[in-house]
Parts: structure tokens; sequence; C-alpha cells
């Protein structure tokens, strides 16, 4: 079951008001929830398999309420094959701790239990929230990321790593393939190729570990953990990746200043920001309700 994705919160997207506290414009990357499904770290987590490898139903999520800061939530399949999860909201909101979700292809449902009935034999599950998965208009693959996406200036300060990149490359070679390959993956999905977001939050908690989300394909989702700043002041990191079978970053050593990232071997990331778009309008991949009842 592939959950990774860029999903909206309806809870946390602006679609009109004045800007907020950090100069942004509606519309800005809140509510934007960016899921990667697979894990290309080099060491095994402690939530691993107990058979030497990664828990292939642990999932991490990167997602922005202000359009600045960026944070990491773990969460993990319970029932893969019935879509039940738990996710950690603990270090975003100690006060929620661990939601019960549900999730279908394009949607992930949280819940909430309502009281048992009069004799304590049965409780209803309501689904509080939704995060629907959004699908990339189809003039995006026509026109290109510059004509959704901008360099981001304003807020690109010397060496922040937070925030939504694309590897050029990787976005042409894709889009290449795809017009000389009819049977290739969906124009939709091909949009997001080469897209990666990356936080050093742990919910609200600055740390010294960065995380990392990113697709080459737009349809499969990794994810990297135990990524690490080797000079915090001058904006020097490593990934923890040897293996870099999705990414030719070298050693995955880099550099970010003023919103571009570049590897030792000449890879460039660039920091960007949206482009007049309401990303948060774009096509869903399913339509629910969030009153409705499960």
């Amino acid at each position: 079951m592939n959950i990774g994705g860029i999903y909206t919160d309806p809870y946390h997207s602006p679609t009109s008001g004045s800007s907020n506290i950090f100069g942004f414009n509606v519309p800005w990357f809140g509510g934007i929830r960016i899921i990667g499904s697979h894990n290309i770290s080099n060491d095994d987590d402690s939530d691993d398999d107990g058979n030497g490898g990664n828990d292939s139903n642990k999932f991490i999520t990167i997602g922005c309420d202000d359009g600045f800061h960026w944070w990491v939530l773990t969460g993990k399949f319970t029932n893969k094959s019935k879509g039940d999860i738990d996710m950690d909201f603990t270090p975003k909101a100690p006060g929620v701790g661990m939601l019960k979700c549900s999730y279908k292809p394009g949607a992930l449902s949280f819940l909430e239990k309502e009281d048992t009935d009069i004799i304590g034999l049965q409780s209803t599950a309501v689904v509080d929230n939704i995060w629907s998965r959004l699908i990339a208009p189809p003039e995006y693959l026509r026109c290109g990321i510059h004509e959704h996406f901008k360099a981001e200036i304003k807020h690109a300060a010397v060496n922040n790593v937070n925030g939504l990149f694309f590897d050029s490359t990787i976005y042409n070679i894709a889009h290449a393939n795809s017009e000389s390959n009819s049977k290739s993956s969906s124009s939709s999905s091909l949009s997001f190729a080469g897209m990666r977001v990356i936080s050093d939050r742990l919910g609200k908690i600055i740390r010294d570990e960065i995380c990392v989300v990113g697709t080459d394909d737009g349809i499969n989702w990794w994810y990297i953990t135990g990524g690490n700043f080797t000079d915090k002041m001058h904006g020097k990191f490593s990934l923890n990746n040897d293996n870099h079978s999705s990414l030719s970053l070298g050693s995955g050593s880099g550099t970010c200043h003023n919103g571009i990232i570049e590897f030792d071997n000449g890879t460039i990331w660039q920091k960007v920001a949206l482009n007049k778009t309401d990303i948060h309008s774009w096509q869903k991949e399913t339509t629910t309700s969030t009153s409705s009842r499960i």
C-alpha cells in the first residue's frame, strides 16, 4: 500500500486573509504534508522488523503550518491490509498524542471515538479530519515547475535547510523519459519528480538530525532519517545514506547557502516557494466528507 505523496490538511490550509507573521501571503505552504513510505537511510531505526531490515509499515511525514517551519512526525501501519495506522503527534501537540487513523488510497482519515452506547457494548469511530492526496494539474507537466514554483529568495536565508526543494536534473530527466515513453507514469505523477522536503525539527523541537522526504518518479516517495550537520554555522551537513541507490549524491555531504544546496558531486537542489498557485486547490485523488462516519 503506497501512502507516499503530497497531502493537504484542510485545518491548516489558508485560502484567504492577510499575510502571516513571517510575511507570507496566501497561498503559502501551510497545510502541506508530504509522506515518505520507503526508508533509504543507511541505518536501521529502532522500529526494525526483527530481521535486520527496516520496518515496511513505518512512514515519515514532513509538514508545514506557517509557510516557514517544517516539522517531522512518524506513523506506522498497525494493520496494513485494513489501512489501520497509529500516528504520533506528541512532538507537535503533546495534548493530542497518538492518533488512530485509517488510510484508503488517496486519503488519510483521523479518527475520534464517540462514547459507547447505553449498555457499553459499542463505540463509533468518527472522522475528525482528512488529509487528501493531491494530483498536480496536467498543465504542470507542460509548463514545467517554474510556472507553479519559483526560487525562494525572501526566506532562503544563508544556511536554512528547512523547506521544499527541487532537483532539476531528476525533474528534467523524468519528464524527458515520459515524452519518449507512452507507457510511462501519468503526467500528474511525474510532475512531482525531483521534489525533496527537508526538516530538522521533530514536531516543535529543533534538533541536529536532518530528515528528507523525496521522489524521483513522482510515485514512490522515500525518506532518509539520521542526517546530521557537520558544520551548522556554515550550512554543512551529511545525509545518512552511503548506498545512494535512489540518489546520486556521492557521499551525501552538502552545503546549504541562500536557498541552494550543493552536494559534493555537484548535484544542486533549489529551494522553492509557490508562485501565485493555490496548491490546495489542485485535484484530490479522492473526495471524502470530513463529517462521515466509518
